[in-house]
């Protein structure tokens, strides 16, 4: 199995690198093991099913992406709090 890309690179490393931008409570950023279990966890069918219906733009030509980027950040914020 190759590694998925996104634009150009690894969507692992892209996302690794998108960690750089957000500030932690914790002494450091998660490692790529942390990462990877997250990424499997997200990967329940009925977790995805809901993705693609939560907060739609209809102004986005993109809306489900818009939805599940933005399932991801509330549920993150949830986390957070």
């Amino acid at each position: 199995m190759s590694a998925p890309m996104v634009a150009g690179e690894p969507a692992g490393d892209r996302i690794m690198k998108s960690l750089d931008n957000r500030r932690f409570d914790c002494a450091a950023k998660p490692n790529r093991q942390q990462v990877a279990m997250v990424l499997h966890a997200l990967a329940d069918h009925t977790a995805i099913m809901e993705m693609l219906k939560h907060r739609p733009d209809p102004t986005s030509p993109w809306q489900e992406a818009t939805s599940v980027g933005r399932w991801m950040h509330d549920v993150g914020d949830t986390l957070e709090d």
